[in-house]
């Protein structure tokens, strides 16, 4: 049964959201139009490099070629920037995603209109595009997939074969296409329904190899949907989630026992609240939960936190005071999908979308996404409209004195090389198998917080085996870039 939590109007001045989460770092980014930044991930130097979209060309925007390009910015530890690139040709280019490759240059994914610029082999309207850069950010190649129709990639990701996945739409059906280490499509996939139209968001590599992939199904209403293949395309498993008549899935987590899955759903409320989902490995939903201010609030992105909790990411169209607004949502939830607390950051204009979560310590996450406030929580000012906005933010009741003594919390994973372990208890040793379980590492440590090495490993999916006071055991999939 789906759990409902309604805040109704009587808490408008009571102040909904309590200060749960303290802000560490920002930083803002833009010039006078409209900007925004989608995904954010790490980087081998120990700084990060993100994504997202961009229409100025003045501020702290290096040009624009059109009317919208494909924006990268590399930043460093301190969340200042080393260098930023726009992207694009004379029309509609934007990256949604990005990825670090094995040789630590980066992949970024989205669409294109244009055929001129830096954007070559336009098959039509919109393409799905692929563009690889070296790590001072120079464009090493660029690939245009599509047909004559649209085609657009949401998201991409860095595979354990030095390949690529992406997901995204061709025309009106969901595509999921896998590229091989050379750029060349391995395969592809389609899924369509005469009714209507199917569309990902979102997709992970599974421990065995495969892929989840998460987004929408409409026929007249929508569902969301959720499909897992195989390494080699097929599919295991297709479901479609959800009570209401606007039910989206924007973001999937793999656990142990399953999948943490995160959207927007109106099934209880014209208006939609934030959606979270557990289902096991084989998409059987274990519990579902909504969770809102009854407007429109959504979840983009969410993680697993050391003792078992979740973190969800996302916007609340919600402010106190002002409810023409909307913040950066997070939100915690325990095991079985229950709320535990939600907080929101933000000035007095519209910030947010949350729309990439990074978990970076035991209790240190990273958001990205868009700001046009230089107020309240946004103290790096604003450059005109919407700027991009990057917040790296602590959990401080997220202390290893809260956490489950055995838990072992992993980071950065995926990693280029060095793997970050922090426990309360005593490590007793660290072994490293490959995908075919094959022991390829092993470190006798005696220590609680510690780094291994594996940069001298092929990329590829690894199981970190660690022993803790001489008797416990905890595995944990790892993905080398």
């Amino acid at each position: 049964m789906k759990l409902f939590l309604f805040f109704i109007s009587s808490f408008l001045y009571l102040g909904i959201f309590a200060q749960y989460t303290q802000i560490e770092n920002q930083t803002t980014m833009g010039g006078s139009l409209i900007d925004g930044l989608y995904e954010i991930k790490p980087t081998s130097d120990g700084g990060y490099i993100v994504t997202g979209a961009s229409s100025s060309n003045d501020g702290d925007i290096e040009g624009n070629n059109g009317m919208i390009d494909g924006w990268l910015i590399k930043l460093n530890n301190n969340l200042e920037p080393e260098w930023k690139r726009t992207v694009g040709g004379t029309s509609f280019d934007l990256f949604y995603s990005v990825d670090v490759s094995s040789d630590g240059g980066y992949i970024g994914g989205g669409f294109s209109y244009s055929n001129d610029g830096g954007i070559s082999g336009n098959h039509g309207l919109s393409d799905g595009l692929i563009m690889k850069f070296d790590q001072q950010g120079n464009i090493e190649w660029q690939k245009c997939i599509g047909d004559e129709n649209a085609n657009e990639f949401y998201q991409i990701k860095s595979t354990s074969d030095n390949g690529i996945v992406a997901v995204g739409k061709n025309n009106t059906d969901g595509w999921i296409v896998k590229l091989n280490s050379s750029q060349e499509i391995e395969w592809e996939k389609n899924f369509n329904n005469s009714m209507g139209f199917q569309q990902f968001f979102s997709v992970i590599q599974t421990d065995d190899g495969g892929y989840i992939a998460v987004g929408y199904l409409n026929e007249g209403t929508s569902s969301g949907l959720i499909v897992r293949i195989d390494t080699y395309g097929n599919t295991l498993w297709e479901n479609t989630y959800g009570e209401g008549s606007l039910d989206l899935i924007y973001g999937v987590h793999q656990i142990s026992d399953g999948f943490i899955v995160v959207g927007t759903s109106n099934a209880v409320d014209e208006n939609k609240q934030g959606w979270i989902m557990k289902i096991n490995e084989n998409g059987e939903l274990q519990w579902e939960n909504t969770l809102g201010t009854s407007r429109d609030d959504q979840f983009n992105a969410v993680t697993e936190l050391p003792n078992g909790d979740y973190l969800a990411t996302g916007m609340t169209n919600f402010l106190v005071g002002d409810p023409n607004t909307g913040d950066a949502w997070i939100v915690r939830i325990n095991a079985n999908g229950e709320l535990l607390w939600q907080d929101a950051l933000g000035g007095s204009k519209t910030d947010g979308f949350a729309n990439s979560l990074l978990r970076i310590s035991a209790s240190s996450f990273l958001v990205a996404g868009s700001s046009q406030s230089s107020d309240g929580d946004v103290t790096t000012g604003n450059q005109g409209d919407s700027d991009g906005w990057v917040v790296k933010f602590n959990l401080e009741e997220l202390s290893m004195q809260e956490q489950d003594q055995s838990v072992v919390c992993l980071y950065p994973n995926p990693t280029t090389g060095i793997i970050n372990l922090q426990t309360k208890e005593k490590i007793n040793s660290v072994s490293v198998y490959n995908a075919v379980g094959q022991k390829v590492s092993f470190n006798s440590l005696n220590n609680e917080n510690t780094s291994i090495d594996i940069s001298n490993l092929p990329g590829g999916v690894y199981f970190v085996e660690i022993i803790i006071n001489d008797k416990t055991t905890k595995r944990y999939k790892v993905i080398k870039k």
